[in-house]
């Protein structure tokens, strides 16, 4: 499937308006109206203008069709929890979603991730930007910043190498079908694609014994089966192989198996100050090699406190420990904070054109 044919299936697949459009228009304007109105116009923007806004109105106008079936759809999902927790009937929910989607654009399964089915909560709908409108708006902030580095990890590495930036160290980079390995490696192997996002086309080697390595499968391979692999694997796209980093001592019952991260977004000021604007951490819920799937937990952003943990689940209640290990979450502090808020502050520098960036730091 082609780039635009992916593009177009996305859209008409999406669980959202995509033009913002709030009724009635002449309504007080409060803190994130103005920002969906402009994410509106920057995802009209780009190659084909004219016929991008039209789609894009075809599909709003279609929107109120296309909510009633969405609603259907998560009232039978999500309704009988909420019924659980607030007592409300199931027919309530249902009514609650056509209305803020009709008023306020509102994607239906953003009623439960926001808990607008609770009262003091309801009228905080058009305080919160959604994720789809954020990623219309950051690629236009940024419109002009085309560094190679924030495309591809290998030329991420050597810029942080080159500046001095604590950073996994590269073994090796396969391409072209090539993986110029002579010797092999004592100890766990990570490899993923150097044009990546969200642990996609990621592999775990660990170590067994001299000439014997396994995979996340469980099966046992040679080195020389290893490089075979990653060789084939590089024909389609370039790889880079790092050595496998584990989670600090603190942190590290909070994931069963995968490397825990913190995703950390910086923003520059209109004087160039660079600071530190939201943080969470990832962890993984199951054994897996990758967190992207997993629990994520808000960060004081003055103490690197934890706190409660949520899933990607619409009505997941929170968890004050890990649901697999037992481990307590919420009040847990982070190694080593106030390095890793100055590390991206740093990161961020060497970027002076983007506006917002957001960085994993282990």
């Amino acid at each position: 499937m082609g780039h635009w044919q992916e593009r177009l299936m996305r859209l008409l697949t999406a669980d959202y308006c995509p033009l913002y459009l709030a009724w009635p228009p002449w309504r007080r304007m409060t803190t994130a109206a103005p920002l969906r109105r402009w994410a509106s116009r920057c995802q009209g923007r780009g190659r084909w203008a004219l016929l991008r806004w039209l789609f894009l109105l075809l599909l709003t106008v279609t929107w109120p069709l296309r909510l009633l079936w969405l609603s259907r759809q998560t009232t039978h999902a999500y309704a009988p929890t909420i019924r659980q927790r607030t007592g409300k009937a199931v027919w309530r929910p249902l009514g609650e979603q056509i209305w803020l989607g009709v008023r306020h654009a509102l994607p239906p399964v953003a009623y439960y991730t926001y808990e607008f089915y609770r009262v003091e909560r309801y009228g905080t709908v058009d305080d919160y930007l959604q994720q789809y409108e954020a990623g219309a708006l950051l690629p236009w902030l940024n419109r002009d910043q085309h560094h190679p580095a924030m495309a591809d990890k290998a030329h991420f590495a050597e810029l942080c190498t080159e500046q001095r930036l604590p950073t996994v160290a590269i073994l090796v980079i396969c391409a072209a079908g090539r993986c110029d390995w002579l010797a092999p490696v004592v100890g766990d192997i990570f490899v993923k694609p150097c044009r990546g996002a969200r642990g996609e086309g990621t592999q775990r080697w660990r170590w067994v014994a001299i000439d014997e390595y396994e995979a996340v499968t469980g099966e046992r391979h040679s080195w020389a089966t290893v490089v075979a692999t990653l060789a084939q694997l590089s024909q389609q796209q370039a790889y880079l192989v790092q050595p496998c980093l584990a989670n600090h001592p603190t942190i590290a019952a909070l994931a069963p198996d995968a490397l825990s991260t913190v995703r950390l977004v910086t923003g520059r000021t209109p004087t160039g100050h660079v600071e530190a604007i939201v943080a969470t951490f990832k962890m993984a819920w199951q054994p897996d090699i990758i967190n992207t799937h997993g629990l994520n937990s808000s960060i004081a952003l003055a103490s690197g406190q934890l706190g409660r943990a949520y899933s990607y689940d619409p009505v997941c209640a929170g968890y004050d420990a890990h649901p697999v290990t037992g481990a307590g979450i919420t009040g847990v502090i982070l190694p080593d904070w106030p390095a890793a808020v100055a590390l991206a502050q740093q990161a961020h520098a060497l970027f002076p054109g983007y506006v917002f960036v957001g960085w994993d730091i282990a």
